[in-house]
Formats: C-alpha cells, sequence, structure tokens
C-alpha cells in the first residue's frame, strides 16, 4: 500500500501518540495491581495501586476528550464555516456550533462531531446543487 492509499487517520498524530503514551503507562500500572493482587501484598498497597490506575485513566480520558476529541471538533466546524458561502441553507446551525463550542461537555463532543458529519453532508449536497453547469 502506497502512502497516498493509506486512509486518514481520524486522531491528530502528536495527540494520539501522547495519549497512546498515557494509556501504555496505565497498562504497567495495571500489571502491578494484578501482581500486587496475585500476591497477596497488603490492602493498603492494593488499595493505592488502585487509585493510581484510577487517576491515570481519568486523565488519559481528560486528555482524549479536551486534546483530540475538541481539536477534532472545532477543526470540523472551521472547515463548515469556510464551506458554506453564508447562504448554504445551514448557516445558523454552524454559527450555533462556533458559539456553542466553548461550553460543551466532554460527554457532548462525540455527538457533535457526529452532528457536524452529517451538517457536512448537507452542505456538500447544497454546493452540489447549487454549482453552475459546465
Amino acid at each position: 500500500m502506497r502512502n497516498s492509499d493509506k486512509p486518514k487517520s481520524f486522531f491528530p498524530k502528536e495527540q494520539a501518540r501522547s495519549v497512546a503514551h498515557r494509556l501504555k503507562s496505565l497498562n504497567g500500572q495495571l500489571k502491578a495491581l494484578i501482581t500486587a493482587l496475585e500476591t497477596g501484598e497488603a490492602p493498603e498497597s492494593v488499595h493505592h495501586q488502585f487509585i493510581s490506575c484510577e487517576k491515570a485513566l481519568k486523565a488519559s480520558k481528560n486528555e482524549l476528550y479536551e486534546e483530540v476529541y475538541r481539536r477534532i471538533l472545532a477543526a470540523k466546524i472551521s472547515e463548515l464555516k469556510s464551506k458554506c458561502p453564508g447562504d448554504c441553507g445551514q448557516q445558523n446551525t454552524i454559527d450555533a456550533f462556533l458559539t456553542g463550542f466553548p461550553n460543551l461537555s466532554n460527554e457532548s463532543l462525540l455527538e457533535k462531531i457526529k452532528e457536524t458529519d452529517l451538517l457536512d453532508d448537507e452542505v456538500s449536497k447544497y454546493l452540489k446543487k447549487t454549482e453552475p453547469e459546465t
């Protein structure tokens, strides 16, 4: 497969690497927790391992949402804004995405990404329909 034939990654490369690195570290912490349980370490030690794993997982999730999903959504909104000539029939929806973006909860990001994909389809249909025939 040539480089040009490879599908484009959904995740921004640098941010994906960072989250993957966090998860690899978490994997090591989980292995240590499993070993602690299997070898019968003191309950307090196991408890601290659990807390450490929980914190690492939460940090990974936060980074995924804040640094990856939020950036993906921002790029999609920006692309839609530049794609819509101002009379594409979706400009109000795009503007609503723009104004609401800073206040979106992490839990809503994935749904908003899906919505922008659907909106992009609508804008593309509109642009194709209004394209002058040659």
